[in-house]
């Protein structure tokens, strides 16, 4: 189904609303003071995109599965006119073990009219939803389109590449929870846990995971088979296609605590066909040895503040979306911040150093969205993804599964996901 258009591809068609100005087909020697002008946009996608001749760089955009994408290039010549416009296209779908590729061009020239060339000429190509032609094979699909343009005395003008891609999942579910280790809970508990709430995301990242028995038990209730739980930390990653390139970090407080240390596991899977990473955490909440030195969510901690920049430096550099979460002990400055369990004490107001400096590299759904309801008297736990990102939030949820959570201290929290760039 093709989308409507935008304001500035409707700009491009006005060919279509008034009779197109001519100017007179120059001569051999008439020279023309500038090259034409050239733009190429799209129709269709979440964040469409523009192209001008002042582009320095290519344009890429991520499509869902059954898109198209209308791309329109328009040209504009006042003062020879335009001869011809071309897009040169390269199609790549990838079904399975199978890819094909395909290169071609298509060309709009000037409508004979003896005399006189138009000083405007557009053309169009539609991107097609080649995914669907894989079924449920994992597939991909990238159609990059170069514009270029030749006016009436041979001036060219060539743009950047425009390119959209699909790949992946058009929706992506992904949640994290804290089981609440202190508690000695039934078999059964983590089982409902898994039935009920991790059954509800495509990847569950979990905190305070005593051992991988009761990782497992909550995985394989949610119908999230592969499964890893840190040997050094209390952290693990279920997921519903194999894990790889395992990553563990544990950022060691001084002192025999272990509830003072923050453990770190990142992985990556590949859901229908494309890598993804997420990197799940469980920051510390004691600055040292003792009780006395638990550190509040309000209060900046440098041993967490270490933890967010080691989960940044864990971050793949190839271009591949990156998700991370968890329960981080600390303040964002959005959401219920709550120190104690006194509901007649306001709630703190700021952010701490860790959160602020990991959401300079990830997106905070949570405030994305403008969600006001958590649920919980404090906000400690998180969904991120890397910006920028080929994903877009579309719901950040914790209420509706508060009365499952329990016996839990911490609620549940899914964040569904789309394709589309953000």
């Amino acid at each position: 189904m093709r989308l409507g258009f935008t304001v500035s591809i409707s700009l491009f068609l006005l060919a279509g609303c008034a009779p197109i100005p001519t100017v007179p087909t120059p001569s051999s020697s008439q020279r023309d003071a500038t090259s034409p002008l050239l733009r190429l946009g799209s129709a269709g996608l979440k964040k469409d995109f523009l192209l001008t001749q002042a582009s320095t760089s290519p344009e890429q955009r991520r499509a869902k599965r059954g898109a198209e994408v209308l791309l329109v290039a328009t040209a504009q010549d006042p003062e020879t006119g335009i001869k011809s416009i071309t897009l040169d296209i390269t199609q790549s779908v990838t079904c399975g073990a199978t890819a094909q590729n395909q290169t071609f061009s298509v060309t709009q020239t000037a409508p004979p009219n003896p005399g006189s060339l138009p000083t405007q000429l557009t053309k169009s190509f539609t991107v097609p939803a080649l995914r669907l032609r894989c079924g449920n094979t994992p597939s991909s699909m990238t159609v990059s389109v170069t514009a270029s343009t030749e006016n009436g005395v041979g001036q060219k003008t060539i743009l950047p590449v425009g390119r959209v891609s699909s790949f992946g999942p058009d929706v992506l579910r992904v949640a994290t929870f804290n089981l609440y280790a202190p508690k000695n809970h039934t078999d059964d508990t983590y089982r409902r846990w898994g039935q009920e709430l991790g059954s509800k995301a495509d990847v569950l990242m979990l905190e305070e995971v005593l051992d991988q028995r009761r990782a497992e038990l909550v995985a394989n209730a949610a119908g999230l088979p592969h499964v890893y739980k840190m040997s050094n930390g209390d952290v693990a990653v279920a997921s519903r296609t194999p894990l790889y390139n395992v990553q563990t970090q544990v950022i060691d407080v001084p002192g025999r605590l272990t509830s003072s240390d923050s453990s770190i596991l990142s992985v990556q899977t590949n859901i229908e066909g494309a890598p993804h990473q997420f990197i799940a955490a469980h920051w510390s909440i004691r600055d040292g040895d003792t009780d006395a030195d638990q550190r509040a969510a309000s209060a900046s901690s440098p041993f967490r503040l270490q933890a967010a920049q080691a989960m940044v430096r864990l971050m793949s550099s190839s271009n591949i979306p990156i998700f991370a979460g968890g329960d981080f002990n600390a303040y964002s400055g959005v959401g219920p911040q709550d120190d104690d369990t006194n509901p007649d004490t306001p709630d703190f107001v700021g952010s701490t150093a860790e959160v602020d400096f990991i959401l300079t590299k990830f997106t905070d759904p949570f405030i994305a969205l403008g969600v006001t309801d958590f649920c919980s008297n404090q906000r400690i736990d998180y969904v991120l993804i890397a910006k920028p990102s080929s994903y877009y939030p579309v719901s950040s949820e914790t209420c509706a599964f508060l009365d499952k959570a329990v016996p839990s201290d911490h609620p549940f929290v899914l964040t569904t996901f789309e394709a589309g760039d953000f």
